[in-house]
């Protein structure tokens, strides 16, 4: 008799592999441009850490991540997520750490990157970005290719991840997003 064997590359073990791959990425950039000139993004920075959303995936990580935490930091994320007029993530502590920084979404793991993005028309080049503080004196378009990261495989591996997630779950995926601040105040 043969027994059912689950697949071992669920959602979250793709979403979790994509998120070592960023993090290596990162870490062998900031290699390759290290000191002042390289990428900017370091602890304390929290010019990027504004309110957004997540997809469904990456907020059943975050949500999954928030019961480890002592009771008094929830209890301090759910006043940050209810303070409406605020434009910072809740996950950013007052130290100017970040709260969830083991599960902190793909956006965050990307800040301060190049970041290579589609052109709007078909007859213009790509678009590459970063941080302002990040590759200070370096002409972005010189940077070695294994420096950039291409937005457009991020956002169609993300996407992919989050289809095979609502697959598991019986239902179809149509673009939604969780707002940080819910999900915070949730905890």
């Amino acid at each position: 008799m043969r027994t059912a064997v689950s697949d071992p590359l669920t959602a979250r073990v793709r979403l979790l592999a994509l998120y070592a791959k960023v993090d290596a990425f990162f870490e062998r950039t900031r290699a390759r441009y290290p000191g002042e000139t390289g990428l900017g993004c370091r602890r304390g920075c929290a010019d990027c850490c504004l309110r957004f959303s997540v997809t469904p995936v990456e907020a059943e990580l975050i949500q999954d991540s928030l019961p480890s935490l002592v009771r008094a930091r929830r209890a301090a994320l759910r006043q940050r997520a209810e303070r409406d007029a605020e434009p910072s993530c809740p996950a950013l502590e007052p130290a100017r750490d970040c709260a969830i920084y083991a599960s902190r979404p793909l956006i965050c793991r990307t800040h301060g990157l190049a970041i290579r993005f589609v052109a709007e028309q078909p007859s213009a080049s790509a678009l590459l970005d970063c941080c302002p503080k990040s590759f200070l004196g370096h002409d972005l378009s010189a940077l070695e290719p294994q420096a950039v990261l291409d937005q457009s495989t991020l956002s169609t591996l993300l996407g992919a991840i989050q289809a095979l997630r609502s697959a598991e779950l019986g239902r179809p995926w149509q673009g939604e997003r969780v707002e940080m601040a819910w999900l915070m105040a949730q905890s």
